[in-house]
């Protein structure tokens, strides 16, 4: 709790009792998130170490904070290091009214993965300046000073919100809470309120603290454009396990970080004790000296020297030969250092992240620790975690315009994903290439590849720029960029042509490239492929009609000749042309849907063309086989 140096009772014993376990819980991850965790960190340690030994360690070592750098690692850029983008009708003024949400975003989703959940509070703001963002106020508030009580119905939605804060009343610094309470939608209210411990609410200090009185009923500010009161709240988690404040999800990790603060602690003492060794002395006593005593009784004996000094001793037993033995070779170090950096790996492994994304910088015991995540590990994170931001993001701006008196129906949010690393652009640069050079891409799947969304036209198009301006555009690719254009201007590309238009300015030979249509109104994206069917094994077109007396449609060897009058169809095309008349034929289609499956599948096919494919068909002129199928 921030905002003034006073001696109160400890924040939780404001809470009631059901509510304490969860404030414990993610008040110590706070504060572990927060690295101000030497206080807490000792009476960890207490329960294993002695004060003693605890006192020859030194302070602890709080600089291996797996929590915090795990919690850096998956939120840094994560969805809001670049600010999301507001699409919709109204994306303009809201996108300025949330200019400075998303800087405060960061931080939120920090706390989000280190203490399982955190809110996000919208206020009006002073409305004193001229810029849009000064009609609001934003503040990310961490979930362990907040009590809330939830819907009957929605265990994850809150209709009455208390914050607890200190405030100055009558000169006297106090805990008090904070209270929006929307239970009754009638008679909505807003006030603050003395907090008298165990959740018990005292008196209303609303006027004192705020020099206004509670706002109760119509005065309530916090209104949709419709009328109806909201709690101006938003909660955003890292998982949505069904409750307020997914609080005991991931709980561990932050005993983890403690156990691991030990070890490294531990470790340290290991390496200073490597530096020197203890001496013992036998029937010999040094003329000055130090005695110190222990809790537990014992005494030791120290003096200072430097080297090259020379310490008298004087016997203590006569006629009996003084001795000295050192002991204390630290051989244990670097087992003890493996493990507490292992163990440290286990807490990332522990939060999802596999052991082949967390790599430990720094094996030196005495330097510090880093969980580094490769980028698609943080994609995956963006793309998990995605929906729980989009809801929590969506509230919190919808809040934002109805204070402003803006209406955000039809608001979307995208967020930016994390760019590749150097590393992975290298490895696909170098899978391209090796694609490129045995033959398993040409130039223009690469370029595609490189540019989602391009079509292949346009990468031709874009490979030519490229030659011309690198001089390298002989009078053939001039010509074939001709041909492309006005390929281009026809309703659907020829792609017999397109074939060899690539082939000039890729520079093979146009065999090389089995060119299918590509448009996304093919069969395959319209459930026609049903429309295929296989004859039974050995039973040929005529024969099956003969069988019923009727007229057998023309042989698949004539079919995918007359389509090839005009135009050089591959197999899969002429199969399919060939499939969907004998369908029409056996009645399985009607020929309507037969010849529009045609002209969409096979857009390269004249429509005169293929209507005298279909002119002599009759429907339901052939008995289907009796095996076979779809």
């Amino acid at each position: 709790m921030s905002g003034a140096n006073v001696n109160l009772t400890p924040a939780i014993e404001m809470f009631p009792d059901y509510e304490r376990e969860r404030v414990r819980v993610q008040e110590v991850r706070y504060l572990i998130a927060m690295e101000d965790v030497d206080a807490i960190s000792e009476d960890y340690f207490q329960q294993y170490v002695s004060r003693d030994r605890l006192a020859r360690w030194g302070p602890p070592d709080t600089a291996r904070n797996a929590l915090a750098a795990i919690g850096h690692a998956v939120s840094t850029p994560g969805h809001y290091g670049r600010a999301p983008t507001l699409v919709g009708l109204s994306a303009a003024p809201l996108a300025e009214l949330c200019d400075d949400l998303w800087p405060k975003q960061q931080h939120a989703e920090y706390l989000t993965y280190t203490c399982g959940s955190c809110a996000v509070l919208v206020e009006p703001g002073s409305g004193e300046g001229e810029e849009a963002d000064d009609l609001v106020s934003f503040s990310v508030v961490p979930s362990h000073r907040l009590w809330a009580t939830a819907h009957q119905d929605d265990p994850t939605e809150p209709v009455v919100m208390r914050r607890l804060r200190i405030r100055r009343i009558n000169q006297e610094a106090v805990y008090t809470w904070d209270v929006w309470d929307v239970s009754d939608p009638a008679f909505p209210s807003w006030g603050v309120y003395l907090a008298e411990g165990s959740g018990k609410l005292g008196r209303d200090v609303t006027f004192e603290a705020t020099g206004s009185d509670a706002l109760e009923g119509d005065a309530y500010p916090w209104r949709r454009l419709n009328g109806s009161p909201f709690l101006p709240w938003s909660i955003h988690r890292s998982w949505d396990v069904g409750d307020l404040w997914n609080w005991q999800r991931g709980r561990s990790v932050a005993r983890g970080t403690l156990q691991a603060m030990m070890l490294f602690s531990a470790c340290n003492r290991a390496a200073l004790n490597a530096t020197g060794k203890v001496a013992l002395v036998f029937n010999a006593k040094p003329i000055g000296s130090t005695v110190r005593g222990t809790d537990d009784g014992m005494q030791t004996m120290s003096l200072d020297a430097e080297p090259g000094d020379l310490v008298y001793h004087v016997p203590l037993e006569s006629g009996v030969q003084p001795s000295v033995t050192e002991i204390g070779e630290v051989d244990t170090l670097p087992a003890l250092q493996a493990y507490a950096m292992a163990y440290s790996s286990q807490l990332a492994a522990d939060m999802g992240i596999t052991p082949t994304d967390a790599v430990r910088a720094g094996a030196n015991p005495m330097s510090g620790v880093a969980i580094h995540l490769t980028n698609e590990t943080k994609r995956e994170e963006q793309r998990r975690r995605g929906p729980l931001c989009r809801k929590a993001d969506l509230r919190t701006v919808r809040h934002a315009a109805y204070l402003a008196g803006l209406d955000p129906a039809g608001v979307g949010i995208v967020y930016h994903e994390v760019g590749k690393s150097p590393d992975e652009e290298r490895a696909e640069r170098e899978d391209q290439e090796w694609s490129l050079k045995n033959g398993f891409a040409s130039s223009s799947d690469v370029m595609m590849a490189r540019n989602p969304g391009m079509s292949r036209e346009e990468a031709l198009l874009e490979l030519a720029r490229i030659q011309r301006e690198a001089g390298l555009a002989a009078p053939s690719v001039e010509a074939a960029v001709l041909r492309l254009d006005a390929i281009l201007e026809q309703a659907g590309p020829l792609r017999s042509e397109l074939a060899e238009v690539q082939a000039l300015l890729e520079g093979v030979p146009s065999e090389a490239y089995h060119m299918e249509d590509d448009s996304e109104e093919g069969p395959e994206h319209e459930g026609m492929e049903s429309a295929a069917v296989e004859l039974a094994e050995g039973e040929e077109p005529e024969e099956a009609a003969a069988m019923e007396g009727q007229a057998a449609p023309p042989p698949v060897e004539d079919v995918a000749a007359s389509a090839a009058v005009e135009v050089a169809l591959n197999g899969a095309q002429a199969e399919f042309l060939v499939a969907t008349v004998s369908a029409v034929a056996k009645g399985e289609l009607p020929k309507s849907a037969g010849f529009a499956a045609v002209r969409i599948a096979l857009p390269m096919v004249p429509e005169d063309q293929i209507a005298a494919l279909f002119a002599d068909v009759v429907e339901g002129s052939t008995a289907p086989p009796e095996t076979g199928g779809v």
